[in-house]
């Protein structure tokens, strides 16, 4: 029973490039089943955080990568049973938001 619900969970995986001189891969897996964010850099992870239920509708982490940028990842939820809805991701490379995605449709908007 759980494996099916674990299977039809909502997840959310992205990679992308940061820096133009120096760049560097950055890979972010979300499993909602679990609430458990992975980072990778470089083929390296550097994160493996999980979210506790708790009051806050939002939570952010930030990273630095290759020591030149910084990386914003925030995760929002919905107010009510918001642990079994989708969630939403924005991700920011210096400042400047770089991607919204949606934990469920896994659609990215850029």
């Amino acid at each position: 029973m759980f494996d099916r619900a674990r299977r039809l969970a909502p997840k959310l995986s992205m990679q992308f490039e940061v820096g133009q001189e120096e760049p560097h891969q950055v890979r972010i897996d979300f499993d909602q089943w679990d609430n458990r964010l992975k980072v990778q850099i470089d083929g390296v992870e550097v994160l493996d955080k999980y979210f506790a239920a708790g009051l806050r509708l939002s939570r952010a982490v930030e990273l630095s990568v290759g020591g030149r940028h910084s990386l914003r990842i925030e995760k929002t939820r919905q107010l009510i049973r918001g642990s079994f809805r989708p969630q939403s991701f924005t991700i920011s490379v210096d400042g400047l938001v770089v991607a919204r995605q949606d934990s469920a449709s896994g659609s990215l908007h850029r």
